[in-house]
């Protein structure tokens, strides 16, 4: 991890993958309907928002990075959220 953080090569990549992850899903599932299906393009604009920082502010990222990996506990919080939502979400794509 310390060394994609002090990678620009690295930290580009991963913000124009970001980037088009976000743009499939918001062209995908442009969904504007007052339920819990509203939830993946708010996902997806977020996304798009993430994977611009990397591309225009890569030494931001680079100091929120390795201000990360000193506090491991935050990283793996932030883990177990990801998980969480993505439970949640599988639970109401196939089954609600």
């Amino acid at each position: 991890m310390q060394g994609f953080v002090r990678s620009p090569a690295w930290i580009y990549l991963a913000g124009f993958t970001g980037l088009r992850a976000g743009l499939a899903l918001v062209l995908t599932n442009d969904v504007r309907t007052p339920d819990w299906r509203v939830i993946i393009p708010l996902i997806g604009w977020t996304t798009i928002a993430r994977g611009l920082v990397p591309i225009y502010m890569p030494l931001y990222l680079e100091a929120s990075g390795s201000w990360i990996l000193e506090r491991l506990r935050l990283l793996l919080v932030a883990a177990a959220l990801n998980l969480a939502i993505g439970l949640v979400l599988s639970d109401f794509g196939y089954f609600g």
